[in-house]
């Protein structure tokens, strides 16, 4: 590619362009633009660009895997940063104050490296200090005679902070990335998922098919209202369409009503015939299909199905 489209090139030819302040010059435009002077602030910046590449060229060797233009931006802002807290009152010079704040800013380039979290500068010195001081305490005392409380006294910080610091650094996963469960593979999305969450269109589909599914049910209950009251209170009660939801066994229907047990259950296979032969599609596993479609809509929608019983009976 030619050199003239090279970016990199062409930043530092417009950095050449601006000519090196004098201090007083630079206090001058720095005591402008602490005024609001937007013209002074630009000059300003301008002419202190060469401070970035002073800085950067001091970090050679740790910036090289760092992309050249990403790093220059992160310094321009830490040289915007400096001219906004410079106070000329104070005496030092703004060349050796935008100094400082671009160094801050290549250092916290430097911590965050590859990492997608962003952590304060201050507590990734803190990590790299206490770090650096448990090595040097373990060298210098020995592993054994080594404790925690001896380094939070050479660091002069409390138990609890220097807990903090020493934290192991958290892996950072991608959500993308396969994982092994029960010998197959899938996304951690999935297998992190909360599976009791629905979105609002997955409410309002659950409940569409709850509702076709009650529409369904209805005709087979009012058939079985025009029965005689035992023979509906029984086959209620048998398949699970009485008020509180709950299937009873042919030997609690016979003990509630004191009467035989065959004879229970002789009322509700009978019942069952009668209805086929109103409809052929009314047949046991159909209705059973039914009723575990319905008791599973409830539980997602997180309602109760001796309620939706109970409608179901009233219509």
């Amino acid at each position: 590619m030619d050199r003239f489209f090279d970016s990199k090139l062409m930043l530092l030819r417009d950095i050449a362009k601006y000519e090196v302040l004098t201090i007083q010059q630079q206090g001058e435009l720095a005591r402008r633009a602490k005024e609001g002077d937007a013209a002074a602030r630009q000059k300003l910046i301008n002419h202190s660009l060469r401070i970035i590449l002073s800085v950067m060229q001091r970090y050679h060797n740790l910036i090289q895997h760092l992309d050249f233009l990403d790093l220059f931006q992160k310094c321009v802002i830490g040289l915007m940063r400096s001219i906004e807290k410079y106070d000329p009152a104070e005496g030092t010079s703004f060349s050796t104050y935008a100094f400082h704040g671009v160094e801050i800013s290549i250092k916290a380039a430097l911590s965050l490296g590859d990492s997608l979290i962003r952590q304060p500068l201050y507590f990734i010195m803190e990590q790299k200090k206490a770090r650096r001081t448990k090595k040097e305490l373990i060298h210098l005392l020995g592993e054994e005679n080594f404790t925690h409380d001896q380094l939070a006294t050479k660091l002069g910080c409390s138990k609890k902070q220097l807990r903090r610091a020493l934290k192991p650094r958290l892996e950072i996963i991608s959500l993308e990335d396969l994982i092994e469960d029960h010998y197959k593979q899938i996304d951690r999305i999935a297998y992190l998922a909360d599976k009791k969450y629905l979105s609002p269109l997955q409410k309002v589909i659950f409940k569409e098919e709850l509702i076709s599914s009650c529409e369904e049910l209805a005709p087979l209950v009012k058939a079985v209202k025009r029965f005689s009251s035992k023979k509906q209170a029984a086959f209620f009660q048998r398949e699970g369409l009485n008020n509180d939801g709950k299937k009873a066994t042919f030997e609690e229907i016979a003990r509630k009503r004191k009467v035989a047990r065959q004879g229970v259950q002789e009322m509700v296979c009978n019942a069952w015939k009668t209805l086929e032969k109103l409809n052929p599609t009314w047949t046991k596993a159909w209705f059973e299909k039914k009723m575990e479609v319905i008791e599973e809509l409830t539980k997602l929608l997180n309602c109760e199905q001796k309620k939706v019983i109970f409608h179901l009976l009233q219509d």
